[in-house]
């Protein structure tokens, strides 16, 4: 899974959750990988 970085004004942590969330399962889906092995928590 390649690392995708972001930058983006000021989020709050509800933002920056479902962005993480979306932008994970997205990824996952066009390259056929599962996302449980995608997520890191910071």
């Amino acid at each position: 899974m390649p690392v995708i970085t972001v930058e983006a004004g000021k989020l709050n942590k509800e933002q920056k959750r479902k962005l993480v969330k979306n932008l994970t399962l997205e990824a996952s889906n066009i390259m056929s990988v599962p996302s449980e092995f995608n997520i890191r928590r910071y």
